[in-house]
């Protein structure tokens, strides 16, 4: 989650930092040209603005001066977007602390002068902040208040960026349409604010959930529209990023043609850039690439040239991390003369009258505490040792405890395992031997019966229309069964993908409208619209086919039988309704149960065995659905199941289907 967030806040930014040379250039001259406190104040906060995404040491620095200045000539916008520029400066080096400090102060004394403009957006880098610390519901509810606050002010530009923000926090919660919702209305107000930064970044952001989701077609997409605006821009590193994003994309569709020519594109912006992480990460790709095509000489070379790349990197952070120290040095003496202008003066004049006693004081309570400190220090060691030893012992009694108790549960399992296992095999050795037997022998009898020729022509075709019934009702039997026996040994893959319920639907009611017809009944299908589910769609098929063959099988002539769906939440719920004999009561618990399997005859003494329910129950829960049932005595029953719905680009209507 991690590096998806951190990727979807870093684009952008280099094509913000088109011409930053020359902004700043001409902000210096600015601040030499100031003639007053005010002016040198607000020039001063805009040079560290501009600083930001080039040098954040520079707008931490320039930042605190503005704050100084401000601070002493009482001029609070000043104070509060210095507050602002330095609590960014460390929200950009990952100073979650100091940054949280900054931007509370500012946004307190922006609440005490009413100074609505600049509130929203520093309740939206409060909301990063608690986004980059994981702290999601916090973020949430500042990236929320920032929002209403930039409606008011109708601030498009920066809406649109609290709306991707709002987007990011969803996705990190896998509230994938959520997600998706807030992105397209951030890129939908960028579209109408011609702002292309954000439109580049915002397709890019949107390719990348569908990457990270492995919808490949989709992120293709949007990536190729972020890269066609990144080119219009001149951002080498937009470039950069996507042209890698697209790669990786086409290497997983394993068209490698594709992905090295857009992984070479990538490596050519990150080589004009100098960027090292880059650089690694275009040679890590061509490594994978040539590692998949069997080519181990290229994997090879590649493989040495982003271990090289690598070790490089980590050379430029030691030696930043050691500046950094400087920096830090250096800007908590700028923090101390800060905290020194918060303090009342009278304190500070009381404490240099009596410096010399406080002192003496001072060094005798030192001296104490250091002793006692010391004593304290030498007590609490040993009892560390102590707890040490006796954790150590509990540890060790508390794992051997876990682990007889996870070997008795595993037993159990495998016994319970076992018993189902010796159920199914006897009720499967149940049905060959007597219900699949019992049709094969009649079959036979009639075809003997016919082979001899002592029928006439009446009596020959009303006995091949008994045959025709005995095939398909074997025939139906023998598929179930095997379909069932198949999913029990788990020898069964289930293959999900898009599929129109609609016209399936439609397929079964073809399929069994002469069976109906034969019967007269009425057979009707209520599902009007095109509706798409995720699901293994030929179990799917099984499960309707099964569903509307006991629908018929059960109901009297003149009846009817009728299927409908209806779309809840993020799942589709389609019910079998018939006018049927209905069940028993005391039938309807043990419909599903493979220890219940009991034979059942319909209303022109069809005969069934219950293994038809058995297995489109456990297609259905294999799809991640449920399936139950209503029924009454002679007013007929209805079945419902329930489907994943196929997530679609765009927010679907929730709508009701004729039932």
């Amino acid at each position: 989650m991690h590096k998806i967030i951190v990727w979807l806040l870093v684009l952008g930014v280099p094509i913000q930092l088109l011409g930053q040379s020359v902004k700043t250039d001409s902000l210096h001259i600015t601040v030499l040209g100031a003639t007053n406190p005010v002016q040198k104040a607000d020039a001063l906060n805009n040079l560290a603005d501009a600083y930001r995404f080039k040098n954040t040491d520079s707008t931490i620095s320039i930042g605190t001066q503005a704050l100084l200045l401000a601070k002493r000539n009482d001029y609070a916008k000043g104070e509060i977007i210095g507050l602002y520029n330095v609590g960014n400066g460390y929200l950009s080096q990952g100073d979650y602390h100091r940054t949280l400090s900054y931007l509370l102060r500012a946004l307190r004394i922006a609440e005490e002068h009413a100074n609505d403009s600049v509130q929203p957006m520093i309740l939206n880098s409060v909301g990063t902040v608690y986004m980059k610390s994981d702290k999601l519901d916090q973020a949430l509810h500042y990236y929320e208040k920032a929002k209403q606050l930039a409606e008011i002010q109708k601030d498009k530009f920066l809406l649109a960026k609290i709306l991707g923000n709002i987007g990011n926090i969803y996705w990190a919660q896998k509230k994938i349409m959520e997600s998706l919702h807030y992105k397209q209305e951030s890129l939908t107000i960028s579209r109408e604010n011609n702002d292309l930064i954000g439109v580049a970044t915002e397709l890019y952001n949107i390719g990348l959930i569908y990457l990270q989701q492995n919808r490949h077609d989709y992120a293709l997409t949007f990536y190729k529209e972020s890269y066609n605006l990144s080119e219009r821009l001149e951002d080498k590193e937009g470039l950069a990023f996507c042209s890698f994003d697209m790669g990786e994309v086409y290497l997983h569709q394993k068209d490698y043609k594709a992905a090295i020519t857009y992984i070479h594109k990538g490596l050519d912006q990150a080589k004009k850039l100098k960027s090292k992480n880059l650089i690694y990460r275009g040679y890590d790709l061509l490594f994978q690439l040539y590692e998949r095509q069997k080519d181990y000489v290229n994997a090879l070379s590649y493989h040495k040239l982003a271990t090289a790349i690598k070790d490089s990197i980590f050379s430029l952070e030691r030696e930043r991390a050691l500046k950094e120290v400087q920096t830090d040095y250096d800007l908590n003496k700028k923090q101390k003369e800060i905290d020194l202008l918060y303090k009342d003066k009278t304190i500070q004049d009381a404490q240099l009258h009596s410096q010399s006693i406080q002192q003496n004081i001072l060094i005798f309570g030192l001296t104490l505490i250091a002793v006692v400190a010391l004593l304290f220090w030498i007590n609490m060691q040993s009892r560390k040792k102590i707890n040490m030893l006796l954790e150590q012992e509990n540890e060790l009694v508390r794992l051997q405890k876990e682990e007889i108790f996870n070997q008795t549960q595993e037993i159990a399992d495998q016994n319970q395992k076992l018993e189902a296992l010796n159920v199914t095999k006897d009720k499967l050795f149940s049905i060959i031997s007597h219900d699949l037997r019992s049709p094969l022998n009649t079959l036979q009898s009639m075809l003997e019966i016919v082979r001899d020729g002592i029928l006439s022509e009446e009596e020959t075709v009303e006995i091949t229309g008994l045959l025709y019934k005995k095939v398909r009702h074997t025939s139906d039997l023998l598929d179930n069964l095997l379909n069932w026996a198949k999913s029990q040994m788990e020898g069964i893959r289930i293959h999900q993908e898009n599929v129109n319920l609609q016209e399936l639907i439609q397929s079964n009611v073809d399929l069994f409208l002469p069976q109906a017809l034969e019967k007269k009944i009425v057979l009707e299908n209520n599902v009007l619209m095109p509706v798409h589910v995720n699901a293994d769609k030929n179990m799917l098929l099984l499960v309707i086919r099964n569903l509307l063959n006991n629908a018929i099988k059960f109901t009297t002539a003149q009846g009817c039988v009728r299927i409908s769906a209806e779309i809840q939440s993020e799942k589709v719920v389609v019910c079998v309704q018939d006018t049927g004999v209905g069940i028993d009561p005391d039938r309807i618990d043990k419909l599903f149960k493979v220890q219940s399997l009991f034979t059942t005859y319909g209303t022109s003494n069809e005969k069934g065995t219950g293994l038809g329910l058995l297995l489109c129950k456990d297609f259905v829960e294999k799809n991640g659905g449920d399936i139950w049932v209503k029924s009454f005595i002679n007013q007929g029953s209805r079945f419902y199941f329930s489907v994943p719905l196929y997530v679609q680009l765009r927010e679907i209507s929730s709508f009701t289907m004729a039932s």
